[in-house]
């Protein structure tokens, strides 16, 4: 009873053609979040499944898959928990700004607190690991990935966890991103390309992490809004990633997927 499967078929064949057009293996699949629906095991089994199609199409290792969580990769009977709850209603009821890097800090340092945290996204991470795309605070808390660019400079991939205070209470501007992209900075030679599930409207320290981004990050890569958008900056481009098969409740829903590629340009000795 799979009613997506005609859909997913299209976009394999669009890729394969695609991949074939541009004489090209791609060096990475970046998935931006909602592997799953409700972050159940069987569902992160079909995804495997379908992330190896994908790479045979493509002709490239399942080594070049690079995920993050979105808040359908959150277990919703664990983020009921009182004690999770707890949690997440202290984080979102700290309104000064300036409070809240420490506050998430301290939250995300500390064992029993980060474990609680985290335990929502277990399957996603148990799931993850096979492409060593698995988050564990406080060290692990984004994931990095490298690639050599035409120039010979390196193309920095960064992926943040934007659904660890995830439940079903989610609105706009209730979730976070923890402090550690700040740690994100210019690099001689690097180019930032930034993935992050939730929009900056979903965040609410998404005015901070977007100050960040569009001084350190040329690309910024996004999920959860389904409608597929290219927003070109001055010194960045932003993508709205789309999805494989949308929600059909949405209006409009389309399906989508990107191919991006990525090339250094010199000219009067300016990169």
């Amino acid at each position: 009873m799979d009613m997506n499967h005609h859909i997913r078929n299209v976009l394999v064949r669009d890729l394969r053609q695609q991949c074939a057009r541009f004489e090209a293996v791609p060096d990475a699949v970046l998935v931006s979040g909602d592997i799953a629906y409700a972050g159940e095991r069987p569902e992160y089994d079909f995804a495997q499944r379908w992330l190896e199609e994908i790479c045979e199409v493509c002709g490239c290792d399942t080594s070049a898959v690079f995920v993050i969580p979105g808040n359908h990769d959150v277990q919703q009977g664990v983020t009921r928990k009182v004690l999770v709850q707890a949690l997440h209603n202290d984080i979102k009821a700290t309104t000064d700004q300036q409070l809240l890097p420490g506050k998430l800090t301290h939250y995300l340092t500390e064992e029993d607190s980060s474990e609680r945290l985290y335990e929502s996204i277990e399957n996603f991470n148990d799931f993850a690991a096979q492409y060593f795309c698995d988050l564990l605070p406080p060290n692990r808390t984004k994931i990095e990935r490298r690639f050599a660019l035409n120039d010979g400079s390196t193309l920095c991939v960064t992926g943040l966890n934007s659904a660890f205070v995830s439940s079903h209470t989610d609105t706009e501007g209730s979730l976070y991103v923890d402090p550690s992209y700040n740690r994100i900075t210019y690099e001689d030679g690097v180019t930032h390309l930034v993935m992050c599930h939730h929009p900056y409207n979903w965040l609410a320290n998404g005015r901070e992490l977007e100050d960040h981004l569009n001084v350190v990050s040329q690309i910024q890569l996004f999920g959860h809004e389904h409608t597929n958008r290219v927003l070109p900056g001055r010194d960045w481009v932003r993508i709205a990633a789309s999805a494989a098969h949308p929600d059909r409740r949405e209006n409009g829903w389309e399906p989508g997927y990107n191919l991006i590629e990525i090339s250094v340009e010199t000219d009067a000795n300016q990169r």
